[in-house]
């Protein structure tokens, strides 16, 4: 298996693995405004997104001793923060939290922010696209995830990951096309 992970960012994972908060403080931090922008991908609420953020901080931090390099570092912790937003929908189903509800506040707060072209440009390119497509996209172009890496977290075979990102390309052309 081909890990591209740097001799510095293996030195900072055994050094976490073996108690350092500094060396997993080190490690994470250029993943946390990633890993923060996905959840609120996700998420209506910046207080949910910070709280999933925590826990998923919590959680890779109680699980790092685990981390076996089977995937790159980054695709494990993503990993840990789905099942994290997992839990957060589930529970919020669980407590009877309207997720319509939160879905349409989003959106309406999405379309006050989108003032200027580029955001207007950019909402309807997120219109265009379903929930899976939009996962993708931002795991490859946001997260800067290999197509392998995005397979590895979404549990969506290698193979339909690629026939996604073409149909994705292609209407992305047909939309700019059209505009």
């Amino acid at each position: 298996m081909n890990i591209n992970r740097t001799t510095s960012e293996e030195q900072l994972i055994k050094q976490a693995q073996n108690g350092s908060r500094l060396a997993f403080e080190r490690l994470m931090s250029p993943m946390i405004p990633i890993i923060y922008q996905y959840i609120r991908s996700k998420l209506h609420s910046p207080e949910d997104a910070e709280d999933i953020l925590q826990e998923s901080m919590l959680a890779i931090w109680q699980s790092i001793k685990r981390f076996y390099a089977a995937s790159s570092f980054q695709t494990w912790c993503f990993a840990i923060v789905r099942h994290k937003l997992s839990d957060f929908y589930r529970t919020a189903l669980n407590t009877n939290i309207n997720l319509e509800e939160c879905q349409s506040s989003l959106t309406a707060d999405k379309q006050l922010e989108e003032q200027t072209e580029n955001r207007l440009l950019a909402a309807e390119l997120y219109v265009a696209m379903n929930e899976t497509e939009r996962e993708i996209i931002f795991l490859i172009f946001q997260a800067q995830l290999s197509y392998q890496e995005a397979s590895q977290i979404t549990g969506i075979p290698l193979g339909t990951i690629k026939s996604k990102m073409a149909r994705i390309k292609s209407k992305l052309r047909k939309h700019f096309d059209a505009g």
